[in-house]
């Protein structure tokens, strides 16, 4: 038998390998091919501190990869609801003007259709407001709605889209931190399985064009901070978690 046809101490030609493999298991393979042989040699500290920095590696490696979908979608969020927000402002001031000295008039059938195509497009972009949802379109049938239901309605959107703007500026804010959390851990890393001994702010900051994540840096003295790797070892990388988000579509009026 040659080495490289040589795998756990059976023949990978022979046709008794899969046969053995499914009568007896990996495990059961396993033991029978070690038999009369010494164990497997206990890999070197240095061995298992790659192991381990190949591991979390991968880990930040994953995140990473999520938060490369979260955030653009996040952002497109935000810009969608900032443009609805500035478009339904403008509407709600006209029609309050309009509503100026004829409130329990009807408003036209031009001014329904823009209202309910405003509140349509909101309901589209946020799906979990508990107040957004007690606001409704305005059913075209019989009379039109006077000025002051249109109103309430689009105070309630504009309401709405405030608090949805604020909660994507925090996630996104949220992100850029964990992203600038995995860069910095992915760059001492890297150092470290380079060959470096250990990886100082000033590399880096060098390495990364900017300050290295306050999070992962702990200081010995003056001008002597580096990469908390113990921190790596207990607590590891920060792990995010996401579904893709739908692309948006609004202002179809549909």
């Amino acid at each position: 038998m040659t080495k490289d046809r040589q795998r756990n101490g059976l023949f990978l030609g022979d046709p008794s390998s899969e046969k053995i493999r499914k009568e007896l298991g990996s495990k059961a393979l396993v033991k029978k091919a070690n038999v009369g042989r010494s164990t497997k040699r206990k890999p070197s500290e240095e061995e298992q501190v790659w192991e381990f920095l190949g591991r979390q590696k991968e880990s930040a490696l994953a995140s990473v990869v999520v938060l490369s979908e979260l955030m653009p979608a996040v952002a497109a969020e935000g810009v969608a609801a900032h443009d609805l927000h500035h478009h339904a402002t403008g509407f709600y001031e006209e029609v309050d003007k309009l509503a100026k000295g004829k409130a329990m008039l009807e408003v036209t059938d031009r001014t329904l259709e823009e209202v309910n195509s405003i509140i349509a497009d909101t309901k589209r972009l946020i799906i979990d407001d508990p107040f957004l949802k007690r606001t409704h379109e305005f059913v075209p049938a019989g009379n039109n709605p006077v000025y002051p239901d249109v109103l309430l309605a689009l105070k309630s959107v504009l309401q709405s889209l405030q608090r949805f703007r604020k909660r994507k500026l925090e996630e996104h804010t949220a992100y850029s931190g964990i992203l600038s959390e995995l860069n910095t851990i992915l760059v001492a890393i890297d150092l470290r399985l380079e060959g470096e001994e250990t990886a100082t702010k000033e590399q880096l900051a060098q390495i990364l064009d900017q300050p290295p994540n306050p999070k992962w840096i702990v200081s010995f003295g003056y001008n002597d901070s580096h990469f908390n790797f113990q921190k790596l070892a207990s607590v590891g990388p920060p792990i995010v978690e996401g579904t893709k988000k739908a692309q948006l579509t609004l202002g179809s009026g549909e």
